[in-house]
């Protein structure tokens, strides 16, 4: 067995970042946690329009881009935006099938997949537990069950006696899509959340939820996110040979 310690040593990690033409073709969020901008917002939209959109989905972004354009990753920014999507936003938006059938499972099925809320200690049968906050969750991405979920056909491995149809467990509110925004203190953190809001509001994108994004060190000066991790996204390097430097200029 080897018998090198399983921990690499302690220390600071390396410096890096991304070569280019990736820098200017990556968010910004997945080097760097902007903590030259102490505060900022997320905000959680809902689609308003019913079914899909055939066409037009997108156009929001467009009118979103001109405001708020999503922060790459080729340098420091004097503001920053960071977007993520739904599986169900998404397919709202129009995203043709074969690109989100290519999706994996437990990512359409978001963290409210009732097996998922079992094994993460959340929920069991009708009830929420201790981990929640009381009344259950406020807000999910609210994914219908597809035919997989909903399939009752016994299979040759089925426990008979067990089948039972998956139940699809909903919050009030549904968000299709997060948008997270940095900037230098409250006011101007707030000023440009009023804008996004009304730049979205014609195109039935609503802003149906938001939580603080405060910038809290620890004694040590280090920033920690909600679970107690000091980074919970820009480690470990996520790109082959030749994308990621580091700050000497070497390769990583």
């Amino acid at each position: 067995m080897d018998q090198r310690p399983v921990s690499e040593p302690g220390g600071s990690p390396p410096s890096w970042r991304l070569a280019k033409p990736h820098d200017a073709l990556t968010q910004g969020l997945v080097v760097s946690g902007f903590s030259s901008l102490p505060t900022g917002r997320a905000l959680f939209l809902e689609f308003g329009w019913k079914g899909v959109r055939k066409k037009g989905g997108g156009d929001w972004l467009e009118a979103l881009s001109a405001i708020a354009p999503v922060t790459d990753a080729d340098g420091r920014d004097e503001r920053c935006a960071a977007m993520g999507f739904t599986y169900e936003g998404l397919r709202k938006m129009g995203l043709n099938r074969n690109t989100l059938a290519s999706f994996d499972r437990p990512f359409k099925e978001g963290m409210f997949q009732e097996d998922r809320l079992r094994r993460l200690g959340d929920r069991r049968g009708e009830e929420w537990l201790g981990t929640v906050i009381p009344g259950g969750p406020k807000w999910s991405g609210n994914t219908p069950l597809d035919d997989a979920a909903i399939d009752e056909e016994v299979r040759a491995f089925d426990d008979v006696e067990q089948h039972t149809r998956e139940t699809r467990i909903t919050t009030p509110v549904t968000v299709h899509a997060l948008l997270m925004l940095y900037e230098r203190d409250e006011a101007a953190a707030e000023a440009w959340c009023t804008e996004v809001a009304a730049v979205l509001a014609p195109f039935e994108v609503a802003v149906v939820h938001r939580l603080p994004l405060d910038l809290r060190l620890d004694e040590h000066g280090i920033a920690r996110e909600h679970f107690g991790f000091a980074d919970g996204i820009s480690q470990p390097v996520p790109y082959e040979e030749g994308v990621v430097v580091y700050k000497g200029g070497a390769s990583a």
